[in-house]
């Protein structure tokens, strides 16, 4: 009886399955594409007020009585000030309104103190997002060049924001002994390169804190305002994490460095760049399975697969590449190999090999229907099981029948955390293009 795990394999096997159809029409969850546009906030008038600290400086924390992580959270991030801001005057006002019929009402602009500088803001949009229970409010800068953009948590009423005012730009994060006080940092001043392709900051350093995801969303929201993607998803089905940018401006890599067959840093290093995007983390490698060109032989698609212990994903990854030179779509399909549920490979190979070996004397080898594809060697890969969404570590070895006269090979597939096998199809591949 053929194993269940090895049954699905089979069957790809025997097989063509699509395996990268979208089915449903696209939907666009995330707050970020309800959010003004940079080019919509730009061309937005701000309407004055009367101004209001947003800030009660009574309970404003001293510097003295912070924490050394909070004076010195990561390096190139400096504290510029403290604050203890009054979320009614944040939250309560009506959000000005693009639409002409309705009659906008500014009750005051809330003023943000850093050093010696009075940021006036005006309220111009507040998304919510019921399905995490933040709110997204987004304000222009009075009287300068400048936007800032808040998250705030509706349960905790704890609160990240991004201030960008003229050429300087600043973190504010809520603290996570006191949601109450904000702590507000000096950001490095980015190039014109990390201008077009940002590369996130993250100054909370627990990433188990509230503080901390809400920072992510915060600059994940960023970095999608600035890519501009028509579509955009990310899903995790138990170690599987899956990611989706369309028509964007995605990153810039350096194709002259990708070869086919090698692991590439510099998808590595793109991917992590992205990582509130992608998921990815800095050890996940990647190899480059198939480059393709137009006919001007200009790179435009990429197909990669992520190399875990040894052994190739079964699950292709794809970037195209526009005219211009920067990655305009990604498709991402990745093994969590930090998750809790991940174990590598009980069985090595020389183990494999000896359960396939055996159960040539103990299987019916006449009816198995031929491999006729490419050669390969005897290898291991991880295979989604589709049905339970199981990542199987899977021997593909090549074995003979030393026993039968025209010495047949076969291909014998063998779990490699179960150590269960079978002998699946006999190996007649076509012969290699010359």
């Amino acid at each position: 009886m053929i194993p269940v795990r090895i049954a699905a394999v089979i069957l790809l096997l025997v097989s063509s399955l699509p395996s990268f159809a979208r089915v449903a029409a696209p939907t666009n969850y995330h707050p970020a594409f309800k959010i003004l546009t940079h080019k919509q906030l730009a061309e937005i008038k701000p309407i004055i007020g009367q101004t209001v600290d947003l800030s009660n400086a009574v309970n404003e924390p001293p510097s003295n009585s912070l924490h050394f992580d909070e004076m010195n959270p990561i390096e190139g991030v400096s504290l510029a000030a403290t604050a203890s801001f009054d979320m009614s005057n944040l939250v309560s006002f009506r959000a000005f309104s693009l639409d002409a019929a309705e009659v906008d009402r500014v009750v005051s602009n809330p003023v943000i103190k850093i050093k010696d500088h009075d940021y006036p803001l005006f309220i111009v949009q507040t998304i919510l997002d019921d399905d995490k229970d933040l709110r997204y409010i987004t304000a222009k800068i009075i009287g300068q060049k400048g936007y800032a953009r808040f998250v705030v948590d509706n349960q905790s009423a704890a609160v990240v924001a991004h201030l960008e005012v003229d050429d300087k730009r600043y973190r504010i994060l809520s603290r996570q002994t006191n949601p109450a006080q904000q702590l507000i940092y000096t950001m490095p001043h980015q190039t014109v390169e990390e201008l077009r392709f940002p590369t996130p900051i993250l100054v909370s350093n627990n990433a188990n804190s509230l503080i901390y995801r809400l920072e992510s969303e915060l600059l994940k929201t960023e970095m999608l305002l600035t890519i501009s993607p028509s579509y955009y998803s990310e899903a995790k089905r138990d170690i599987v994490e899956y990611g989706l940018i369309e028509q964007g401006q995605i990153s810039d890599i350096n194709i002259e460095n990708l070869q086919e067959g090698h692991p590439s840093k510099d998808i590595k290093d793109l991917l992590f760049r992205l990582r509130l995007l992608t998921r990815s983390r800095e050890n996940d490698r990647f190899v480059v399975t198939k480059l393709t060109r137009d006919k001007t032989g200009r790179l435009i698609y990429i197909i990669f697969q992520q190399l875990v212990d040894g052994a190739l994903f079964d699950e292709k990854s794809t970037m195209h590449i526009h005219r211009d030179g920067y990655v305009s779509y990604l498709s991402l399909r990745a093994i969590n190999t930090q998750h809790p549920d991940f174990q590598v490979s009980i069985y090595d190979l020389e183990q494999a090999m000896l359960i396939a070996e055996n159960k040539l004397c103990t299987q019916d080898l006449d009816k198995l229907p031929a491999y006729q594809d490419a050669p390969f060697l005897s290898h291991k890969t991880w295979v989604l099981h589709k049905t339970n969404n199981q990542v199987i570590p899977l021997w593909w070895l090549i074995v003979r029948n030393s026993q039968c006269a025209e010495d047949e090979a076969y291909i014998a597939l063998v779990d490699g955390m179960t150590g269960e096998g079978v002998i699946a199809l006999k190996y007649d591949p076509k012969a290699p293009d010359l």
